[in-house]
């Protein structure tokens, strides 16, 4: 049985502490995706460097929790959930990168999957 998607949305949470190093790429192949409903949040935990800069104008429509504090990974996860509209929600490490195709393959997956 293959279920619908109810509004098609995915949130991508991004969480990163000093990994300034690292957005620009994972930015790059979140643009390139081919699938293009897709939201997201990124969730800075406090960093001393150019994280919240970099994600500013790299992704300048997405949403920035800038925690003044390191709240930790699990916690900056939980922030990030609690305010994604998607239906569903891809945890996405600032030092990966994804490939243009990956996000549909992912969507496509658990759509057929239930």
């Amino acid at each position: 049985m293959e279920r619908g998607l109810t509004n098609g949305l995915l949130s991508v949470v991004i969480v990163s502490w000093n990994s300034a190093g690292f957005l620009r790429r994972c930015l790059a192949a979140l643009a390139a995706q081919t699938y293009d409903a897709i939201e997201l949040i990124h969730i800075d935990n406090a960093s001393a460097d150019d994280s919240v800069a970099i994600v500013r104008e790299a992704a300048p429509r997405a949403r920035q929790i800038i925690n003044d504090a390191n709240r930790g990974f699990s916690a900056a996860v939980n922030q990030g959930v609690r305010v994604a509209g998607g239906e569903f929600v891809l945890l996405l490490n600032p030092d990966a990168f994804l490939d243009t195709g990956y996000v549909a393959k992912l969507v496509d997956a658990l759509t057929a999957a239930g």
